[in-house]
């Protein structure tokens, strides 16, 4: 049963890296988020594919910076409060049954207000600053 467990988590960390690394590319997708949650599956099932993410010289930093509480950037929680509310909107838009839309509906609230207010905002120079005022 643990070896199922491992390879169920590694799948999903693989997946992630994927969807992340094709978020580099890809404006409409986020990196940061698919990058961490690629993080938290590869503790759970391989210390060294974590150890090559948490090292990568294109996403590991932003990994890091999650797990030692300096957040996320502000432009990375708009673009994955975007996804995720377009998500919802094709949901709602083409759902035939109302329990569908409900459960998307709570996922969706859920999940963007844990991007808005449950992950600290990181400012950097190249960010957009949460306040609108400049950095001293």
């Amino acid at each position: 049963m643990k070896l199922i467990a491992r390879w169920l988590w590694f799948s999903i960390g693989a997946c992630s890296v994927v969807l992340g690394g094709l978020g580099a590319f890809l404006p409409v997708l986020p990196t940061t988020p698919f990058m961490i949650l690629a993080a938290f599956c590869f503790t759970k099932s391989s210390p060294r594919a974590h150890a090559w993410l948490i090292n990568n010289p294109y996403f590991g930093q932003q990994v890091r910076d999650y797990y030692d509480g300096k957040g996320i950037s502000f432009r990375t929680k708009l673009i994955a409060v975007a996804m995720v509310t377009a998500s919802e909107a094709y949901v709602l838009l083409t759902a035939d049954m109302p329990a569908v839309k409900v459960v998307m509906t709570i996922i969706w609230i859920a999940v963007s207000g844990y991007l808005l207010v449950g992950i600290p905002t990181r400012c950097r120079e190249d960010d957009v600053p949460v306040s609108g005022r400049t950095r001293t």
